[in-house]
């Protein structure tokens, strides 16, 4: 986890449970990369290596990456033209971010020095405040951007909605992060209480509401979908986290057979939820992929029995799963797609998926340049890129 909630986290995941929900044994394997439904589309470069990091479903692209003269930008991909975003005067931005207007958001050090969210709108970059970089830009489908902020003593996460900024609070430290928003203006994310134990929050209409645990002292929210259902990871004693789901009130999603420890990653509007699952702390290259559908959780097949960091990194509507693993002798990454339990290796030198569009399109990065592997079964996606140009 890349905020201090989930280094602390994963330091108390330390020993061995069977999982308290059903779990379902994996029957795929992985497919061939030449007959996977894709064509990969190498999306270029600014000059220098690139990664996208998110799509919409109109197929527009935004990620980073390096210039000819060694800086780092965002980019703006659009109808085969990859656009530098530029910085907030700085030497450095990042778009992590868009929707489905075509709004951009990330981070960009300004003229001073400092680093700042952004949101990005047809050629205009406007500062949004200061970026504390411990978690990431949000967007939604209004154009609201969330973000964690500095503030003295502490960070705060905060909701920009045309001009005005809201500070979220906490639920009683000085410390909070913001992790997903959704559509209707919600966030979620962990803050310590009162008492200095890290909780998931959810923040509606004003009210930030401590989410809870599991039984344990921590947990932390990761996702949240439209309809405000929640997921992340909760302790369900003060040494072992599952992966949860709220919505209204918290369920333990269990973990894979034989595994201690689970986090939730993303969930789609069906409920689905993708996660991990660890046998132990020490050693998170050994954990393996899951989705929680309808109260099963089922591990979601691999190569083979020990393809190191084989992870899950986002979902769509359709219950499409994005990610990667690694190969090692010789060492590379290899981008994947789990469709209806078909693993399907998408090609590409060093490849990684990050995100996926409702239509199935996937970005992320190949042979170190932004890549858009496109869905060919899709007559959706098909018309959705013809209309974008």
């Amino acid at each position: 986890m890349r905020s201090f909630v989930l280094v602390l986290a994963v330091g108390l995941l330390v020993s061995c449970r069977d999982a308290v929900q059903p779990t379902a044994p994996a029957e795929a394997t992985a497919t061939a990369a030449a007959s996977a439904p894709y064509t990969f589309v190498d999306l270029g470069s600014l000059g220098g290596y690139t990664e996208a990091a998110a799509i919409n479903d109109a197929g527009q692209v935004v990620g980073w990456g390096w210039t000819a003269s060694g800086t780092q930008h965002a980019f703006f991909w659009d109808a085969g033209v990859m656009r530098d975003l530029g910085t907030l005067g700085g030497d450095f931005s990042v778009a992590n971010g868009i929707n489905a207007r075509g709004q951009v958001v990330g981070r960009s050090a300004t003229a001073s020095g400092e680093i700042h969210a952004f949101r990005w709108t047809d050629g205009t970059m406007e500062d949004i405040g200061p970026n504390s970089g411990i978690a990431p830009v949000l967007i939604n489908a209004q154009g609201q951007v969330a973000w964690t902020a500095p503030v003295p003593g502490g960070a705060h996460p905060m909701l920009w909605d045309a001009g005005t900024v809201v500070d979220l609070g906490t639920i009683g430290g000085a410390y909070s992060n913001a992790r997903a928003l959704n559509d209707r203006g919600e966030v979620v994310g962990a803050s310590p209480t009162t008492e200095g134990f890290t909780h998931a929050f959810l923040w509606s209409n004003g009210v930030m509401r401590d989410l809870g645990t599991l039984g344990g002292r921590f947990s932390e929210a990761r996702a949240i979908s439209a309809s405000g259902q929640v997921t992340g990871l909760a302790f369900y004693t003060d040494r072992e986290a599952h992966a949860f789901l709220w919505d209204g009130q918290m369920t333990d999603l269990g973990a894979l057979q034989d595994f201690a420890a689970s986090w939730g990653v993303a969930l789609n509007e069906r409920g689905d939820v993708i996660g991990q699952s660890s046998r132990e702390s020490d050693n998170p290259e050994q954990s393996r992929p899951f989705l929680w559908r309808h109260g099963l959780l089922s591990a979601l097949p691999g190569p083979d029995p020990y393809a190191p960091y084989l992870t899950a990194n986002a979902v769509n509507n359709r219950g499409q799963v994005a990610g990667g693993y690694e190969r090692r002798l010789p060492f590379v990454r290899v981008a994947v797609v789990w469709d209806d339990g078909t693993l399907w290796e998408l090609g590409g030198s060093n490849s990684y998926a990050m995100a996926i569009n409702q239509q199935g399109d996937v970005v992320g990065v190949a042979n170190g340049h932004a890549a858009l592997w496109r869905r060919t079964d899709s007559q959706a996606a098909a018309s959705l890129v013809a209309a974008s140009r």
